[in-house]
């Protein structure tokens, strides 16, 4: 596999796991978030294991960075149209879940 499919592929997976570590702290139904909870630790799990398969470069991590966030804005508009967030808070939460893929 090449490395921009990798980066695909992992920046997928990152925005999986960001998307259902925020959604709980804005939705509007509690009784998801124990679910929310669970799906956010698997898809870290897988994340963090298919991270290690390479070596990622500063450039690269930017790519991915810049994926994951035009992906979680996209999925938030589309499946969450519910949930109301600051574009700056919005962005603000990604770098911090971000933070833990790239220190």
């Amino acid at each position: 596999m090449g490395k921009n499919r990798d980066i695909e592929i992992i920046s997928n997976i990152i925005t999986q796991a960001v998307i259902h570590k925020i959604v709980p702290d804005y939705s509007n139904k509690p009784e998801s978030r124990d679910f929310m909870e669970k799906e956010e630790e698997n898809y870290r799990n897988l994340s963090f294991k298919e991270m290690k398969r390479r070596n990622w470069n500063d450039e690269d991590k930017k790519k991915i960075k810049e994926e994951v966030i035009r992906k979680v804005q996209n999925k938030i508009s589309i499946k969450y149209p519910d949930i109301i967030i600051q574009e700056e808070k919005l962005l603000e939460r990604i770098n911090q879940e971000l933070f833990e893929y790239f220190r």
